[in-house]
């Protein structure tokens, strides 16, 4: 007997490759949701499923492999990992808040900390890259704490297809 999926449009029957352009456009999380876990159960059975989407966070955490298509030509294809590695690099971008902005000239308490860091007198925010975050994050929290400074928040975030997308086709808007 062969088996069927139903959804909102109808009736599958065993397809062998399923293509869906924007299926979520437009839906409540729950359904999104749903949605996706009728693909990954199709996919899980056998069925290829080519997803066109310009909600990245979707293909990043959907898909096996993306391709990443502009002006009408592919720019780049791979895994997730894969496009990361051949266009940003895996570094951790990450943020401290400090209970008080950084007196005089900033960067000179952090220059001990071995790492890149980006502060701003008169600002209590501190930013740097970091490959390692949990022998980086460390040293640097030391480093503030040994120059007076109290932490109130880090943020850690990691490279996103958001990233990529916009590091291989440009920051400007167009047409």
């Amino acid at each position: 007997m062969k088996r069927r999926v139903n959804l909102a449009c109808g009736v599958l029957h065993e397809p062998e490759v399923l293509l869906l352009d924007e299926p979520t456009v437009g839906v409540d999380p729950q359904s999104r949701q749903r949605i996706f876990a009728m693909l990954a159960e199709l996919n899980a059975e056998g069925t290829s499923v080519l997803l066109t989407t310009h909600h990245l966070d979707e293909a990043e955490s959907q898909c096996d492999r993306i391709v990443i298509v502009d002006h009408g030509k592919v720019v780049a294809t791979g895994t997730f990992e894969e496009l990361v590695r051949q266009t940003i690099g895996g570094d951790r971008e990450v943020t401290v808040r400090l209970d008080q902005p950084l007196r005089g000239h900033g960067n000179e308490p952090l220059a001990v900390t071995g790492l890149n860091v980006t502060a701003r007198p008169g600002e209590p925010v501190v930013t740097t890259k970091m490959v390692e975050v949990a022998m980086g994050l460390p040293r640097l929290i030391d480093a503030l704490s040994q120059a007076g400074y109290g932490v109130q928040d880090v943020e850690v975030q990691s490279p996103t297809l958001h990233h990529v997308f916009l590091h291989l086709t440009g920051h400007a808007l167009r047409d």
